[in-house]
């Protein structure tokens, strides 16, 4: 009985600190419980980004692929545009007859020459770039059609969507060919014929053709090439409009897209250049300065042979994987999932 009153008496004596630790206990238990639910329910949500984040990207990488195989597909029917567009072949033809009037020959075959290779060099990049953009808008509205289940973009709009470079291989390659015209014969008709060129020079000359470009705003242009307000015009679908405008909007966004523009380009002068020194290069010529007359029909046959080739992906991947298009095609993508 005297050790049970002791006890007692102590609990008794120490009972605010029993209920005090009992609190203090009774709420770490809560506290505990409480923060698990949270760290679950975190864990749950970071697992679920995760997933949704793989699938997205898969999403993406699967656009990507079909974009690819898109651009290599029109890159040969561009490349057949712009052989028939031009027809020097005919001027060759023509000098070949020792005609009276060879010095004009020569000269517009000069003009002619430079023109068609910064109109592949151009042309090529406004495929590349306009439909990487065109797959990057059309691959996140699908991506986010599919969680939300909506139909709106059918395969109907998407054929009028993708047509646009098809429409500028028709009518916009004409324009863009005439605006580039004019730039070449303002820096290359002053070059003399008989003017030794090397390599560098001729890299020279490209260079300057294209600050005289970047300076009339190319960039800016591209959508009047690709007649996208003409198409708004043609066309009343709410969804179409929406995609039209907001592709024009993209393009001339000049902070998000000129520089990309601007690379493709310097890798494309670049590719013709260095596939120009290779040719000299077999023929014990590549570090040679030859005659303008004679560098002509080289870079010609040049252009000329690489348009043959029955693979142009060599060309056109050095321009698919550009870094800087591949970080704005995905920029561009996650804004609209």
């Amino acid at each position: 009985m005297e050790l049970f009153q002791s006890l007692k008496t102590f609990l008794y004596n120490h009972r605010r600190k029993f209920i005090i630790s009992g609190i203090v206990f009774g709420g770490s238990v809560a506290i505990f419980n409480v923060l698990k639910t949270i760290f679950e329910a975190n864990q749950k949500h970071k697992i679920s980004e995760f997933l949704e984040n793989i699938r997205r990207q898969r999403h993406f990488e699967t656009i990507q692929v079909t974009c690819d195989k898109t651009i290599i597909s029109l890159g040969k029917r561009l490349e057949k545009e712009i052989v028939d567009v031009l027809n020097i072949d005919a001027i060759v033809t023509d000098l070949k007859k020792n005609s009276t009037n060879s010095l004009e020959l020569w000269e517009t075959l000069k003009i002619s020459v430079f023109t068609q290779i910064c109109l592949v060099v151009y042309a090529h990049t406004l495929i590349v770039f306009v439909m990487k953009i065109q797959f990057a808008i059309i691959g996140g509205y699908l991506y986010k059609n599919l969680n939300e289940n909506n139909t709106q973009l059918d395969r109907n709009i998407q054929e009028q969507y993708f047509a646009l470079c098809v429409d500028f291989m028709k009518d916009g390659l004409h324009d863009l060919l005439e605006f580039l015209k004019v730039k070449v014969i303002n820096i290359i008709s002053g070059l003399d014929l008989t003017k030794p060129l090397s390599i560098q020079n001729v890299q020279d000359l490209f260079w300057s053709i294209q600050a005289s470009v970047l300076n009339d705003e190319f960039v800016e242009n591209i959508p009047y090439y690709l007649r996208i307000r003409a198409q708004m015009k043609t066309t009343s679908h709410p969804v179409l409009l929406q995609v039209y405008e907001e592709t024009g909007d993209i393009i001339c966004a000049k902070e998000l897209t000129a520089n990309c523009v601007n690379s493709l380009l310097n890798c494309g002068f670049t590719y013709v250049t260095q596939e120009l020194l290779a040719v000299l290069s077999n023929s014990g010529k590549g570090d040679a300065e030859l005659p303008t007359v004679k560098m002509l029909p080289i870079m010609h046959n040049l252009i000329k042979s690489k348009m043959k080739e029955p693979d142009t992906s060599v060309w056109l991947q050095k321009l698919m994987k550009s870094e800087k298009l591949e970080i704005l095609s995905a920029n561009i993508y996650e804004s609209y999932c």
